[in-house]
């Protein structure tokens, strides 16, 4: 289950939300193991991963059921640090994290060659305007190599078509 911001150390709703939707699916598949992944902000008391452990545990999820790890600083290091702490690379994980950020996980998961199921609760509608932007712009940043190549072939291919058709149509 990937992070969200704490205030005063304590879960948000969006956060419980991702947690709660964790929970089900526990019971709906049989996992035997839940990872929670979060690192410490700056202006956080505890690391994300601790909190979330804490508050599962506050729902009735035995402490040798639930693993905190605590310390990546973006999506990608929770993830592969969360993989490393299972042992097995190669295990199948279900991944949980908001409606909003299941696409670009899924990506990343992928690049990481996990084998993952990206799952999300519904995210409230006023999350939305924000919070796509924010995503299209990580789509971005985590393809940039993709994404400016295909940028240069698009630039190439109109300045080719440009010229080619200016010299088929010169009077002469």
């Amino acid at each position: 289950m990937l992070g969200a911001g704490l205030i005063n150390g304590q879960v948000l709703p969006l956060l419980a939300g991702r947690l709660c939707r964790g929970l089900h699916a526990q019971r709906q598949y049989g996992a035997k193991l839940l990872v929670t992944s979060g690192g410490q902000g700056q202006d956080e008391p505890v690391p994300e991963g601790d909190a979330m452990r804490d508050y599962l545990m506050s729902q009735g999820v035995t402490p040798d059921r639930v693993i905190a790890e605590t310390a990546s600083s973006n999506t990608a290091e929770n993830l592969k640090f969360s993989r490393e702490l299972l042992g097995d690379p190669q295990s199948s994980v279900l991944v949980v994290t908001s409606s909003y950020h299941v696409f670009r996980t899924a990506l990343l998961t992928r690049k990481l060659g996990m084998r993952a199921h990206v799952i999300g609760p519904r995210t409230v509608w006023y999350y939305f305007p924000s919070v796509v932007i924010r995503e299209f712009i990580g789509i971005l940043r985590d393809q940039l190599r993709f994404h400016v190549a295909a940028g240069v072939i698009i630039i190439a291919v109109s300045v080719l078509s440009v010229a080619f058709s200016s010299t088929r149509s010169a009077p002469g």
